[in-house]
């Protein structure tokens, strides 16, 4: 009993940090779509923790008061609840989160209040935006996996702020979005050149960890799924070989 009621204080301690962490990030976060679904997943989260802390209390309290066959139906219960939240738990992450490593989350702010007190001068951010599209060219870094910022600012000798100032003061887009349209770029290229890979292959020799997140991203910059740009393709260059034996 003195263990279960540890467990229940510690589950039901995790439900009040979910909540505090949810209304935190519900009050300054964005109306943007990833925040949204950030704080979908925040909610789902802390619903499954209050529903098992409510469980667990209503089990302990009833120890004394309840057959044991009861109190068994209730500890099924309890671990059922447990399988059925991890899995939801993960699901969702596997639907919403970025396939790059996942960044921290910053407050809103325009750039200017952002980063004012950075001493990133012009001439080194234009330097850095010429350096980080020879990367581009040549090493072609965004078809790895599980990319970190870090990572591409070591390789362009700066630091992971200054990166993210070029990209969101420079060139009017974030690190993840700037990695996934790069990599749509690539599977473009792919399709147009006529590769029969199935979508998933070309999803992970393109970057991506599954083809769910590679048909959001592919949607997001080009306004098609990749098999609807791949049937377009595909009806263009029949229109060509028609007009070509006329």
């Amino acid at each position: 009993m003195s263990y279960g009621w540890l467990g229940l204080t510690y589950v039901t301690g995790i439900t009040f940090l979910c909540y505090y962490k949810f209304r935190v990030y519900a009050v300054w976060s964005t109306v943007e779509e990833n925040s949204l679904k950030t704080k979908l997943y925040l909610k789902w989260i802390l619903l499954f923790f209050a529903a098992y802390s409510v469980v667990q209390l209503i089990g302990f309290s009833l120890w004394y008061y309840i057959p044991f066959v009861i109190s068994l139906y209730v500890s099924v219960l309890v671990k059922l609840l447990t399988t059925i939240g991890i899995f939801a738990i993960a699901y969702l992450n596997v639907q919403h989160a970025h396939q790059v490593a996942p960044v921290v989350m910053e407050m809103p702010a325009g750039p200017a209040e952002k980063y004012k007190f950075s001493k990133l001068d012009h001439e080194t951010a234009q330097a850095i935006q010429l350096q980080l599209q020879q990367l581009v060219d040549t090493e072609k870094f965004y078809l790895q996996r599980d990319l970190k910022q870090k990572e591409v600012a070591d390789k362009l000798a700066t630091s992971v702020h200054h990166l993210s100032q070029v990209l969101n003061e420079h060139m009017g887009i974030s690190f993840p979005d700037f990695v996934n349209q790069q990599r749509i770029e690539a599977a473009k290229k792919m399709l147009i050149a006529g590769d029969n890979s199935k979508i998933e292959s070309i999803a992970l020799d393109t970057g991506f960890n599954n083809k769910v997140s590679f048909n959001k991203a592919f949607k997001k910059f080009t306004g098609f799924t990749p098999s609807q740009y791949k049937m377009q393709l595909k009806e263009q260059r029949e229109q060509a070989v028609g007009l070509s034996n006329v």
